[in-house]
């Protein structure tokens, strides 16, 4: 109606709104029709050819805020379930380091339907790229914009094609060359008010993307920041918990062997006595 009357910026705050309700209540088809009327596309609508008997408006809208807050509350079961066992997960990590960040970083993927996944961990006051699913590498100038850029702005978001403030992600959103970004989704994580650890989320665009993509919302949004604190703790204590074995090793190996020589001293050679006789 007010585009009909020339209303273009009252029509799109209208549609903006739309979509943010059905976005947060998990409405995904009524969502995709209203992003392609926001972008002036023509949408597929489906039909279901049926008749209702014997049943009125008031208990047609009931059985549908019934049904709304059904699936609300089984999304956030399943949210409370994947929380659990991540954290399960993380608890039973053997030590190597790589290949947490792997496995976790796909679980992450998968969970949350994302095209691509960056975590980038800085390392001497420098900003590197950990993991990367994407084949197109980000090079050494692209990731110092992403450092700048989370320098500046502490704070995670997401944020998407159909909202006002996407240009004001523009700076970071640009270092993905090649790729459509329809959704990013930023989480910084801080040590002693400095970047410690940053994670970065894609969603693309795709040709069919409105018909059959569901876009993050601020509830998986929260669950991922969750989520990801708790990956960047397992892998610090993983890292502690290695340096304190090889300490314990360098350790040991100076208890055994002369420091001017470098050769086994009086316990180091009767621990080698004493293994060969056990294993004689």
């Amino acid at each position: 109606m007010f585009k009909a009357l020339q209303k273009n910026d009252v029509a799109k705050e209208i549609l903006l709104e739309g979509i943010e309700y059905c976005n947060q209540n998990g409405y995904y088809d009524r969502q995709n029709m209203l992003v392609d009327e926001l972008n002036n596309r023509v949408s597929t609508v489906k039909t279901i050819d049926f008749e209702l008997k014997n049943i009125t408006l008031e208990e047609i809208l009931e059985k549908s805020s019934d049904y709304a807050v059904e699936k609300q509350l089984k999304n956030r079961l399943n949210d409370i379930n994947f929380m659990s066992q991540w954290q399960d997960r993380l608890d039973k990590e053997n030590s190597n380091i790589e290949e947490v960040v792997n496995n976790s970083m796909k679980t992450i993927q998968n969970n949350f339907s994302l095209d691509y996944v960056y975590y980038f961990k800085v390392n001497k006051d420098k900003l590197e790229l950990a993991f990367s699913d994407n084949d197109n590498l980000l090079d050494n100038e692209d990731i110092d914009t992403i450092k700048k850029f989370f320098d500046k702005n502490t704070s995670s978001f997401v944020v998407d094609r159909t909202e006002k403030n996407y240009q004001e992600y523009e700076e970071i959103i640009t270092v993905f060359k090649g790729v459509q970004v329809f959704t990013i989704v930023g989480i910084p994580i801080m040590d002693n008010d400095k970047i410690d650890s940053v994670f970065i989320g894609l969603l693309v665009m795709h040709r069919n993307v409105y018909s059959n993509r569901k876009i993050l919302n601020k509830n998986n949004f929260i669950v991922l920041k969750y989520v990801f604190g708790q990956f960047v703790d397992a892998i610090e204590r993983i890292k502690v918990h290695s340096d304190i074995e090889r300490m314990n090793s360098q350790l040991k190996d100076m208890a055994s062997t002369d420091l001017l020589t470098g050769l086994l001293n009086r316990q180091g050679f009767m621990n080698k006595i004493n293994e060969r006789n056990s294993t004689a």
